[in-house]
């Protein structure tokens, strides 16, 4: 095994964001579809390659969101739940199961 965990917990949202304010572009409500589709398939690229299961977790995002590539799940949280507290009880789940898991978030509120 490589020195990445088998299970991969995104926030999708967050993550989404916080690319958008590095490339100092502003997302519009139109353009976010087709960034979630891209975001999408990218991981499930990356899942593919490194034969980990890539867990891409999404609140308050419009249009549908599906994942078809090997290797990777989307979990869709419906308000009132948020995908931090999702991702919170599941992070805890595979750990206390023995699974090595990693969560990738720029959330401070998760993090911590």
């Amino acid at each position: 095994m490589d020195q990445w965990p088998r299970v991969v917990l995104i926030d999708g949202y967050n993550v989404l964001l916080t690319l958008a304010e590095r490339e100092r572009t502003r997302l519009a409500d139109r353009d976010l579809p087709a960034a979630v589709d891209r975001l999408t398939t990218l991981l499930g690229q990356w899942a593919a390659l490194r034969e980990s299961e890539v867990v891409l977790v999404w609140d308050r995002c419009p249009g549908s969101v599906r994942g078809t590539e090997v290797g990777l799940r989307v979990v869709r949280i419906d308000p009132p739940a948020e995908a931090d507290d999702w991702i919170v009880a599941e992070a805890g789940r595979l750990s206390r199961a023995g699974r090595p898991v990693a969560v990738v978030t720029a959330d401070r509120g998760l993090i911590a």
